[in-house]
């Protein structure tokens, strides 16, 4: 039996004859889906990295956290919006994995005190990841940052609407 412009091949798990087309010469090395999971899980089972392994255990967990990543920025990072977020897990306003953004911080600081939920933070300059005090206002809540967004517009196209 023969496949046209096809060739017989050995499966490199289970060693089993198999068919394979030309287009698939290249590509596939295995009679199943089974022999190929297999021969992966034997490969990656014994490899030197541990973030080679899907199931890591508790330790390996630990190792691989926070402090101890290789890709670890100091609690520090930069969110695809622009701010800046800050890891303090202790914080009543941080997230799920520990993290707030700087500015509210740096506001409370300001204050003295944590800031209200209703209390919003505005960037003068527009710039999200500026957070000098000088560049900071506070608000009571999103209605009077909405006033202030739209008194500003208004100022800039000359009291026009």
């Amino acid at each position: 039996m023969s496949i046209k412009n096809g060739k017989e091949v050995n499966c490199g798990n289970c060693g089993k004859n198999f068919y394979l087309s030309k287009s698939r010469l290249k590509r596939v090395n295995f009679c199943s889906y089974e022999c190929d999971t297999q021969d992966r899980r034997v490969r990656l089972a014994g490899h030197k990295n541990p973030f080679y392994r899907k199931n890591h255990s508790k330790e390996t967990k630990e190792k691989m956290s926070r402090e101890n990543h290789h890709n670890w920025k100091g609690g520090r990072f930069l969110d695809k919006e622009g701010y800046v977020f800050i890891l303090k897990p202790d914080h009543p306003r941080a997230n799920q994995k520990g993290y707030i953004r700087e500015h509210i911080l740096i506001m409370e600081k300001i204050i003295g005190r944590c800031l209200w939920p209703e209390e919003v933070i505005h960037h003068i300059n527009g710039i999200k990841s500026d957070n000098r005090a000088s560049n900071l206002m506070k608000f009571d809540n999103n209605a009077s940052h909405t006033r202030y967004h739209n008194l500003i517009k208004k100022e800039s196209y000359g009291g026009r609407e």
